[in-house]
């Protein structure tokens, strides 16, 4: 009885409890129930004023909202604990790395954040160009420039941005946080994100998304310019400062992450067909890093940390909903009855009982799933996806009458990131076999015949294919070879496929160099 008249005060407010202002008459043949409990429930006079209902339907009408509120917390509450068990993260404090302020690189990236707004207030245009720099508004990606497509002034103009002192010392910046761990997020700003899922990251992604941009677009323009080593160097940072993202729990940030890598794999590619850095042990750190980045497993981290900080505490908000609908005037209560078609209090509650159940039982599943590799768990996934896609044949982003269950989109979000990583892993992969292989023909003289002569004099381990779990696909060609994997259609198309700034094209993963 205690719970219910909790929730009384909480549906009707303090000023309930003011005093004695209306008490219905006990309902006819329900003695000791809780509906005759609650008719002395004290109701507050603006309340009473603008009652156009009976009393006791009044009272039946709150009876229903705290059953409601209640139902909906026992249920979180059981789901909750349920994922304990099974242990999955349900608290921030169970996941979030511990960074001390003077080890977190993120105070030094602010510095550069600082330092690129100077530098695009002095070459607006140069910047306004400079590629591949993506804008973000809301979950959208607005803006996307390609190198090619850059006249050949403002190219110059690029190279006189990279030449100003200033630049030098923003690339100076990001090198030292690219080699820093990093929590962009202080603890009290996870607490938000159930309630503000964006608001904490567009600035922030756009700042990311530039800085990646500064370090691709340097990189390029020292290898126009046959500063070989230099671009070496640049490229280095740039894969640095996508491994230094990777603490941060979060799905946002696999999109700096993939961007930097994805953008500078194909200018590495361009400098070993240019020429070799003339410390070779350039090589091996990129070998490093690159490895670092392919064996963190990322998705799986960001998905445990959305599921604490935005999915729980989101599906926890919406407990609040019986509360809502009881402030609800007359005229709202009486459209939301004919558009749904029933009770809205019954409807809120089985929709929220669906989606939430489903969504407690899918992560069961898919966290540990996302914790091994995609050939092993990506087909898993597609099929549960498909499934729900089949039981919510009519859902949408547009509320209907039949609601909308933000389950099924949740789960297909999980598995594109899943399966994008799954193709980062592979342009990681083949590249560690590309430079090792290059590493080999510098001791040799030649290729190697097969990927297992690299073993391990130049690499340790070879990587397999995140989409077979097999060996990467080998040929060589002329002086030269191809080193692949046979991407998301799991066959072998013959290194049909290319990795370049624009993206990948064709089915296979492709690693070349003509010699």
């Amino acid at each position: 009885m205690r719970k219910l008249w909790k929730c009384i005060r909480n549906v009707l407010g303090v000023g309930a409890l003011a005093g004695i202002l209306y008490i219905a008459n006990p309902i006819k043949g329900e003695e000791k129930t809780l509906e005759n409990e609650v008719t002395t429930a004290t109701i507050s006079s603006n309340i009473v004023d603008e009652l156009t209902q009976d009393p006791n339907e009044l009272i039946k009408e709150i009876i229903s909202v705290c059953k409601t509120k209640q139902e909906m917390q026992l249920i979180y509450e059981k789901k909750v604990q349920e994922l304990k068990d099974a242990g999955i993260p349900t608290s921030l404090e169970q996941l979030l790395i511990k960074i001390p302020d003077t080890e977190n690189g993120v105070l030094v990236y602010k510095k550069a954040f600082q330092q690129l707004e100077i530098s695009q207030q002095e070459y607006p245009k140069e910047w306004e160009c400079i590629p591949p720099i993506r804008k973000f508004c809301g979950e959208n990606v607005c803006k996307f420039r390609t190198w090619e497509n850059i006249p050949e002034t403002t190219k110059k103009g690029l190279k006189k941005l990279f030449s100003d002192p200033n630049s030098d010392k923003l690339y100076e910046t990001l090198k030292k946080a690219s080699g820093m761990n990093c929590r962009f997020l202080s603890d009290e700003e996870y607490a938000q994100l159930g309630s503000s899922p964006n608001s904490l990251f567009i600035d922030q992604l756009n700042q990311l998304m530039e800085a990646s941009s500064f370090l691709i677009s340097r990189a390029q323009v020292e290898l126009k310019n046959n500063k070989i080593k230099e671009s070496y160097d640049t490229c280095l940072t740039s894969i640095k400062f996508a491994k230094s993202l990777s603490n941060e729990p979060l799905l946002r940030y696999q999109i700096p992450i993939n961007s930097a890598v994805l953008q500078t794999v194909p200018i590495i590619k361009e400098l070993m067909e240019k020429q070799d850095p003339n410390d070779i042990g350039t090589y091996q750190a990129i070998l490093d890093e690159l490895k670092n980045i392919r064996q963190k497993n990322i998705s799986a981290y960001a998905i445990k940390g959305e599921i604490v900080s935005i999915g729980l505490p989101f599906f926890l908000s919406r407990t609040n909903f019986p509360e809502e609908y009881f402030k609800a005037g007359d005229k709202e209560k009486k459209e939301a009855k004919k558009f749904f078609g029933t009770d809205p209090l019954k409807f809120g509650l089985n929709q929220w009982k669906i989606d939430f159940t489903l969504y407690a039982d899918s992560m069961f599943q898919i966290v540990p799933l996302a914790e091994k590799q995609f050939f092993e768990s990506g087909n898993k996934i597609k099929s549960m996806l498909d499934e729900t896609n089949k039981s919510f044949p009519d859902n949408n982003k547009q509320l209907t009458s039949k609601g909308i269950y933000l389950s099924p989109m949740i789960i297909e979000v999980y598995y594109n990131t899943y399966e994008k990583e799954a193709v980062l892993d592979a342009v990681l992969g083949a590249a560690e076999i590309a430079i090792s292989n290059r590493l080999y023909k510098k001791e040799n003289g030649k290729y190697a015949d097969s990927l297992e002569q690299l073993v391990p004099q130049n690499i340790a381990n070879l990587p397999t294919d995140p989409f077979t779990g097999k060996a990467y696909l080998y040929q060589k060609r002329g002086e030269g070879f191809k080193v692949y994997s046979s991407g998301k259609n799991l066959e072998d198309n013959g290194g049909d496929g290319t990795i370049e700034m624009v993206g990948m094209s064709g089915p296979d993963i492709v690693f070349e160099l003509a010699k």
